[in-house]
C-alpha cells in the first residue's frame, strides 16, 4: 500500500491518543491498532514523520497496556522495528522509538527478549551503539534493549559477542569528564 500524508496524519493522531488520552493505549489495542501500525511501519514508501509516529505509538502500547508487549510480538512488530533501526533513511526519532519499543517488549513480555533475538535485534542494536550518528537517548535505549536480551535470553550474550558488541560497549564506557566535573572525577579515581 502506498504511504501517503493521510496515513501519516492518522498515525500521528493515533500516537497522540495512545500517549495522552486516559485509556487510549488499551482502546487502540481493542481497535486493532498494533497490526495496522506494524503494516504501515513495513511500508517501503514510509516517510520519516510517519515512521516516527508509528514507532512511538507501538512503544507506548508496549509500555502502558497490560499485555501490550505480547500484542506487539503477535502483530509481528519486532522484525519491523529491527528493520527500521537499520534503515539509513529513518529519522533519529524513529530509531529512538524503535529501540525504546524493543527494550520495553524485551523487558515486559515473558518471551520478549527471545522474540527480539529471533528478530535480529542484537546485530541492529550493536550497529547503532557503534554509530556516531545517533543521540545519547537513542544509544541509551539501544543499550537498555541489549542489556535485557543478554541478561535474559539463552544465547543472547553469545549473539552480542558475535555481533561485535564488546568494542562498542567498552568505547561507551570511556567517558571524558567535563571540566566542571574534573574535580569530582579526579576524586572518584582515587577511591
Amino acid at each position: 500500500a502506498e504511504c501517503d500524508e493521510t496515513r501519516g496524519n492518522c498515525a500521528g493522531a493515533l500516537g497522540v491518543i495512545v500517549d495522552k488520552a486516559e485509556g487510549g493505549a488499551e482502546a487502540a489495542i481493542t481497535a486493532g491498532a498494533a497490526p495496522a501500525l506494524v503494516s504501515l511501519l513495513r511500508c517501503e514508501a514510509l516517510c520519516k514523520r510517519t515512521g516516527s509516529w508509528c514507532a512511538h505509538a507501538l512503544s507506548v502500547i508496549a509500555d502502558e497496556v497490560s499485555g501490550g508487549a505480547e500484542e506487539l510480538i503477535a502483530a509481528g512488530a519486532l522484525p519491523a522495528l529491527v528493520s527500521m533501526l537499520l534503515d539509513c533513511g529513518a529519522s533519529e526519532s524513529t530509531r529512538n522509538f524503535c529501540a525504546e519499543a524493543l527494550y520495553i517488549v524485551s523487558d515486559r513480555a515473558e518471551e520478549g527478549g527471545k522474540a527480539a533475538l529471533a528478530a535480529g535485534a542484537v546485530p541492529a542494536l550493536v550497529a547503532l551503539l557503534r554509530s556516531d550518528a545517533i543521540s545519547d537517548l537513542t544509544r541509551g535505549n539501544c543499550a537498555c534493549a541489549l542489556d535485557v536480551i543478554v541478561r535474559t535470553v539463552e544465547g543472547g550474550a553469545e549473539a552480542a559477542l558475535t555481533a561485535g558488541a564488546l568494542p562498542a560497549l567498552v568505547a561507551l564506557l570511556r567517558v571524558e569528564c567535563a571540566s566542571e566535573n574534573a574535580q569530582i572525577c579526579s576524586t572518584s579515581a582515587l577511591l
